[in-house]
């Protein structure tokens, strides 16, 4: 049976990885989580050399987040009842899924909260990626946040478009080695009309675009940690809606 951590109010971090946040449901599959028991086993498999140096730092450094509930939301409906979470955030996530799926992930958080609840998503932001790269070629820092105007090289532009191409290699079963460090590769790279659309689609409104650590999601100072960048996205749940599926 899935231990359901008890938090209250209800606030879900989808995606969190091991950058849980106190207060929340920190919502993650990643097998590094929950797999230190299987240290001495992942060891050895260095030794045979079928696990690379890279991934098995990344077991041994790796700790869980408090509350966390370990729970493949991709796959499987969140196991909460209708209109029972006050909040949900999810923090360079969506990207990791087809857009299909991506929109499924929102139609379920759209589900699970109460009407009036706030869902705040980040994502890589595909137009302050490429306004990056342009100026690393001469173009304007004008449009861009001050945070995000270091220049942003072809090389850096692919690692965030294929990022399974800049895993450490070095294993004779690379794709193994892939999959048991839990790294995803990014399958969709949003702007704000794209994701607002996403959003909308699954039932949000007053979906607004904000910015790092600004906006109404409880505890925002605490959620973004990434600025370069990122998309800040929130939409509420109408006060006047249950849970169900939009369709």
């Amino acid at each position: 049976m899935t231990h359901i951590p008890q938090v209250s109010p209800i606030r879900l971090n989808l995606g969190s990885g091991a950058n849980g946040i106190d207060g929340w449901i920190n919502v993650d599959a990643d097998p590094k989580l929950r797999m230190r028991w299987a240290l001495p086993l992942l060891r050895l498999m260095r030794k045979l050399g079928v696990m690379s140096a890279g991934t098995l730092a990344m077991y041994e450094g790796v700790q869980a987040p408090p509350n966390l509930l370990a729970w493949n939301f991709g796959r499987k409906p969140l196991p909460f009842a209708d209109g029972t979470v006050d909040a949900v955030f999810t923090s360079h996530t969506l990207e990791h899924f087809p857009r299909w799926q991506a929109e499924q992930v929102a139609r379920e958080a759209f589900r699970v909260l109460r009407p009036g609840g706030i869902l705040r998503v980040t994502v890589p932001d595909l137009e302050v990626i490429a306004r990056r790269y342009l100026i690393s070629k001469g173009g304007a820092l004008d449009l861009l946040a001050p945070e995000q105007r270091e220049p942003m090289s072809a090389r850096e532009v692919n690692m965030i478009f294929y990022t399974k191409d800049h895993v450490q290699k070095g294993s004779r079963l690379d794709s193994v080695d892939f999959r048991l460090a839990g790294i995803a590769p990014h399958m969709y790279i949003f702007d704000t009309a794209d994701m607002s659309d996403l959003l909308h689609r699954a039932g949000f409104q007053d979906v607004e675009k904000c910015s790092f650590r600004v906006g109404k999601c409880p505890d925002v100072g605490k959620l973004d940690n990434r600025p370069a960048e990122t998309l800040y996205l929130e939409g509420h749940k109408p006060a006047n809606v249950d849970g169900r599926d939009r369709g």
